[in-house]
């Protein structure tokens, strides 16, 4: 067999696997994705771990901030789901938001959002 041969027949057996690797690696090396669910999850129960212990994940309500697309992060306006504070007049006027947040796609690190900047901030 000529050395042709020989090389048209390692170039057919490996061909696939290239191709594989070619169409897939950036796929593969992007790590596990997380879902908008999952991403929300992460998030309320972080906070609820740096709150008072009176409030637990379940307190909390995540809202997509405007015109979130297809980033590195999921960007989340926290609300509380209880906005007055304990004893609290009945005529009570505030706001429920607990602040910006955003979730890595890729890792599920959770990070403030620095609305300035449009950008991760500090790592909770």
């Amino acid at each position: 067999m000529g050395s042709i041969q020989v090389v048209m027949k390692f170039a057919i057996r490996t061909l696939p696997a290239c191709l594989v690797l070619v169409c897939c690696a950036p796929v593969l090396a992007s790590g596990p994705a997380i879902s908008h669910a999952s991403a929300c999850a992460r998030l309320k129960a972080a906070v609820a771990q740096q709150q008072s212990p009176r409030h637990g994940a379940s307190e909390y309500r995540c809202e997509p901030a405007a015109g979130e697309g297809r980033g590195r992060y999921f960007v989340f306006a926290l609300r509380a789901k209880h906005p007055s504070p304990p004893g609290a007049h009945p005529d009570w006027v505030g706001s429920s938001l607990v602040g910006w947040f955003a979730v890595s796609r890729s890792t599920g690190t959770v990070f403030e959002w620095d609305a300035a900047a449009l950008a991760p901030g500090q790592r909770l």
